[in-house]
């Protein structure tokens, strides 16, 4: 449920958290006609407040389709069970991409009744998700190696904490990115320890 009385620097807060994206579909809202906003993972009426831990960034679709809900049907069993929680639960443990990433995937009965009351396979974003995948900017890993190579051809090269903060990553993700990238020979790695850089590969 969206509110305009979350504090501007919470709402910043979650937004950053999230990479810009819907944290139940994933959309970036850097490709968005609607803002984003702040939703309560647990409506105000059921005595959500503003906290950060309290709060998803979502997408007008996803927001509105979802206003005070808790719990939805699992079209394969017929269940009434939980939506998806993304303060408590990982998007991939209830979600994956269909093979052209055009469709999200319930994986459990919490993902396929959030991807039913959320409309998150409408035909408008099956369209939108496939031209964002045609320029390199979904689904969100081939974001990340977009604005990867972006930032080596602007800059020459790129650290682990440059790409850190480039793609709102921890080390650890970072660093797995970037070892992807030289495996599928896209960068190469320079420098030893906390002098480790990434360059084009082949320069």
């Amino acid at each position: 449920m969206a509110s305009s009385a979350v504090p501007r620097p919470v709402r910043r807060g979650v937004r950053d958290r999230a990479g810009n994206r819907c944290e139940y579909c994933q959309h970036p809202e850097s490709h968005s006609s609607a803002p984003f906003t702040c939703d309560h993972v647990t409506p105000r009426v059921r005595g959500a407040g503003d906290t950060p831990d309290e709060l998803a960034w979502a997408c007008a679709a996803c927001n509105g389709h979802k206003h005070a809900k808790t719990h939805a049907t699992d079209p394969q069993t017929g269940h009434d069970v939980p939506l998806f929680n993304p303060r408590r639960q990982r998007w991939g443990r209830h979600f994956t991409w269909s093979p052209d990433f055009r469709h999200i995937i319930g994986r459990t009965a919490t993902g396929r009744a959030t991807i039913e009351a959320l409309h998150r396979n409408r035909p408008q974003r099956l369209n939108l998700r496939h031209v964002l995948f045609i320029v390199g900017l979904h689904p969100p890993e081939k974001a990340q190696e977009t604005m990867v190579i972006e930032y080596v051809n602007a800059h020459g090269r790129i650290a682990r904490r440059d790409a850190v903060e480039l793609c709102r990553l921890s080390d650890d993700e970072a660093l797995s990115l970037l070892s992807r990238l030289v495996a599928e020979n896209k960068l190469q790695r320079r420098g030893v320890g906390r002098g480790t850089y990434y360059e084009l590969a082949n320069e």
